[in-house]
């Protein structure tokens, strides 16, 4: 599971850009830090 940044600096947009290759060829999933830290519960299981 992929927990990156797409912030507003160029180096979370490469962070996200890495993540998003690496989910969309099989590798893992992406995730959303924030959500978890929410305690959202799709987010927190996938995480778990």
């Amino acid at each position: 599971m992929f927990f990156s940044c797409s912030g507003g600096c160029n180096v979370g947009q490469i962070a996200n850009a890495a993540a998003y290759r690496l989910a969309t060829g099989d590798t893992g999933k992406m995730a959303c830090v924030a959500a978890v830290s929410a305690g959202m519960p799709g987010p927190v299981t996938g995480a778990k």
